[in-house]
């Protein structure tokens, strides 16, 4: 089953109450989350399948039903058939043959049938057995004949095994996939970079080197990426320099955040802040790694109210980037802990906000590193 709002909501809230409980220091920073929570879950819904309702359904003999959002006509309800969603937006072919182009940003989410394999993937993924997720995607995808779709489950794929840290796998499927070129796809957005030191890139690293010197920025961009933290530092630092440049404006922000990474230890304020502001220009689906960077900045510059902020968005607005959520649950958590330590009269709800943060870690993201140590307290 895909990430709901509801599930969203009510991990919030457990984060709330803990929280409301500490006085002014985190109530600011709670009630911000809650507008952040409420306001942006909508959105990232966009092109997520979830049931609308079943007398919508029978309203129409057609197959699917999308939801838009058209300037100044509100909410809207269409019936049709899928035909394909690209960069260009969603193509619905209506009751009268007739077809409608509906651009991505207008998209709020859709209501196709899927096959009982890919059905079966969702139900073993909200059990945190993404191993077999994964097989019973690429089932699916083989079972059904519609781009667009497979297209989809491809995306979830790649995001599945950037989860298990498989990122050679996860680079392979992106780059095979014939939307991996294409920036403004909303399936794009899936692209397996890295956003912190990993320990299992040993398997990327040829390919790594062939992309860094490819003509190609998406391929440059990955490459930079997996390299970063290694050996060839200077020349993914290179690239990233060039790819900041990008006339594509998401290669060029991806490429400034990652060379973020470089400077989380030394980034001022006003500098961090500079960055809050830039990822904006992003598509939300793709803040969840520039989020942690500046989570981790503002850990660095001691401000342990806007830190916290940051490390919780991903999991609550993007919980899909799975392993940068899992990451940033389990900073929070720790961050917690050390606050905790160090305000002992607040001893009881700091470790009830520690414990809620680990539970969710655990139960949410069994295949994280993290999760495996939680303490066993918690």
């Amino acid at each position: 089953m895909a990430e709901t709002k509801a599930s969203r909501f009510a991990f919030f809230q457990l984060v709330l109450w803990d929280w409301y409980s500490l006085g002014a220091f985190f109530t600011s920073l709670a009630i911000v989350l809650f507008f952040i929570a409420t306001g942006g879950m909508t959105l990232a819904c966009a092109c997520a399948s979830e049931p609308i309702s079943d007398n919508i359904r029978q309203q129409s003999e057609m197959t699917d039903v999308v939801e838009v959002v058209l300037p100044g006509q509100g909410m809207q309800r269409l019936h049709g058939v899928i035909v394909d969603i690209t960069g260009e937006g969603l193509i619905l072919q209506l009751a009268d043959n007739s077809t409608r182009r509906i651009p991505c940003d207008q998209l709020v989410r859709f209501e196709t049938k899927y096959s009982r394999s890919y059905s079966e993937s969702q139900r073993v993924l909200t059990e945190g057995r993404v191993g077999e997720a994964i097989q019973l995607l690429v089932q699916a995808r083989a079972e059904d004949s519609r781009l667009w779709v497979r297209r989809g489950i491809t995306a979830q794929i790649v995001r599945l095994l950037h989860a298990r840290e498989q990122y050679a796998e996860a680079a392979s499927e992106f780059l095979t996939a014939d939307f991996a070129f294409d920036c403004r796809s909303p399936f794009w957005c899936c692209i397996p970079l890295v956003w912190f030191p990993e320990m299992n890139l040993s398997r990327s690293i040829q390919e790594a080197n062939s992309w860094l010197n490819s003509n190609d920025s998406v391929r440059q961009l990955l490459g930079a990426s997996f390299l970063l933290d290694g050996p060839r530092q200077v020349q993914a630092v290179s690239v990233l320099e060039k790819l900041r440049l990008s006339p594509d404006r998401v290669i060029a922000l991806l490429a400034a955040a990652q060379l973020w990474r470089r400077e989380v230890r030394t980034a001022q304020k006003t500098t961090i802040a500079e960055w809050e502001k830039a990822i904006e220009g992003l598509p939300r689906e793709l803040r969840a790694g520039p989020c942690y960077v500046i989570a981790t900045a503002w850990q660095a510059q001691g401000d342990t109210e806007k830190a916290l902020l940051a490390y919780l968005r991903p999991p609550i607005l993007w919980p899909e980037s799975r392993r940068v959520a899992a990451r940033c649950l389990w900073e929070a958590a720790s961050l917690a802990t050390r606050e905790e330590q160090r305000q002992e009269n607040e001893e009881t709800a700091l470790q009830r906000r520690a414990r809620a943060l680990y539970r969710e870690l655990a139960t949410r993201y069994p295949e994280s590193p993290w999760a495996g140590q939680v303490p066993k307290t918690n």
